[in-house]
């Protein structure tokens, strides 16, 4: 479960890729809130870009 990696996302997916790592799950918590969608979006347009899938 991808959590203390969301201080520097980019950052954890390699991490976790080099750990084996095949799928990352991400608590939904963290878009909780005002502008919680413009987050999940961003985050969606930079990290998953970086994943194999």
């Amino acid at each position: 479960m991808f959590g203390i990696q969301m201080a520097d996302p980019a950052a954890g997916v390699e991490q976790m890729a080099a750990l084996g790592v095949g799928r990352i799950m991400v608590p939904a918590f963290f878009f909780a809130g005002p502008g919680g969608l413009d987050r999940l979006s961003e985050f969606a347009e930079k990290v998953m870009p970086l994943t194999s899938g």
